[in-house]
């Protein structure tokens, strides 16, 4: 668990910093859902199997795939809160007007996931949306925790396959 600290904090400072320079670049990539994902996905698997490797070591070269998971899911934990607290104070302090930039993403991405399973969004189901989203505070501390609670979730399952991909059981 000690190396799932170590790493999780390595883990949020790595993707904060890269946050903080899209967001110096251009401000669009901060709210791009799929440039978000790839990075997350290559840097947190990085870092998780350099966590359950850290702890491999640390346990005489054996990990038992419970050890393993719980190492991946605390540097995961730990590491997505401390982007989340990064991102609440880039989207409330640093730059509001990103909130407005992510509504709007949020938006396009809907009509495009409608035009891509084959349905079509008209104008007035575009108006619901956005009248939805103007009375949803996408930055509030509130928000910005449930989603890290959800993440984390799904981010467990994420950890239990690679926690058997890391496992090693002594041989009996």
């Amino acid at each position: 668990m000690k190396q799932g600290v170590k790493f999780g904090v390595i883990y949020g400072v790595v993707v904060s910093v890269l946050m903080l320079v899209l967001y110096l670049v251009n401000k669009e990539y901060v709210v791009s859902a799929g440039l978000n994902l790839v990075l997350t996905l290559v840097i947190g698997t990085a870092i998780l199997i350099m966590t359950g490797r850290a702890a491999k070591v640390d346990n005489g070269g054996f990990l038992p795939f419970g050890e393993a998971f719980v190492s991946l899911l605390v540097c995961f934990a730990v590491g997505s809160f401390i982007t989340t607290i990064f991102t609440l104070v880039l989207y409330n302090m640093i730059d509001p007007s990103l909130q407005d930039l992510l509504k709007e993403k949020q938006i396009e991405m809907a009509e495009f996931l409608a035009n891509l399973f084959g349905g079509s969004v008209n104008e007035d189901q575009l108006d619901e949306m956005r009248e939805a989203l103007d009375e949803t505070d996408v930055s509030s501390f509130s928000t910005m925790i449930v989603n890290w609670l959800t993440g984390t979730l799904m981010g467990a399952v994420y950890c239990l396959i690679i926690a058997a991909f890391v496992k090693k059981n002594p041989t009996l």
